[in-house]
């Protein structure tokens, strides 16, 4: 698998290329191009993978999450019926049950608008669903203090209110 994705010039001495999503450029001289094992494709294939990564509550079909992700990608016109978008179940997360949604892009340039139409297009289909993503939540419990002077709410000063006037007390 490559890391460049275009060539941006080509001098004499030193070939710039774009690597990644376009926001690293780097400049090589070309006589280090032999050691890389650089190789030239006409015509070079424009494709780029979209994961979009899913968590649904605990209690959600995960075959149901499945065909609803993957029905997503196929219907979307900007994607690429092949190579085929899927949609793998992960785990068991920490709040949710994991997935990623696979697809392709065909044109490199199109990847962040079409990524995050994608993601968009994704979040309305669970929500009309009724599928809910969870949130982190957790629960803190007080304990009493193994010093034995008591619990520790016992242990905070009181806090007495007189109008505009507050006042300390313990």
């Amino acid at each position: 698998m490559s890391a460049c994705t275009s060539v941006r010039t080509a001098r004499s001495r030193i070939s710039g290329a774009y690597l990644f999503d376009r926001r690293l450029s780097i400049a090589v001289h070309n006589s280090k191009f032999s050691n890389f094992g650089v190789s030239s494709k006409p015509g070079a294939v424009q494709l780029r993978r979209i994961e979009i990564l899913v968590g649904v509550e605990y209690g959600t079909d995960p075959e149901k999450v499945i065909e609803l992700l993957t029905g997503v990608a196929r219907d979307y016109s900007e994607l690429l019926n092949s190579p085929e978008p899927y949609t793998l179940f992960l785990g068991f997360g920490e709040n949710s049950l994991d997935f990623s949604l696979r697809a392709w892009v065909a044109d490199f340039d199109k990847y962040l608008g079409v990524r995050s139409e994608f993601t968009l297009r994704v979040h309305r289909a669970l929500t009309d669903a009724g599928i809910n993503i969870p949130f982190p939540q957790r629960e803190i419990h007080l304990r009493t203090d193994i010093t034995g002077k008591g619990d520790v709410m016992d242990q905070l000063p009181d806090v007495q209110t007189d109008g505009d006037n507050d006042s300390t007390t313990g």
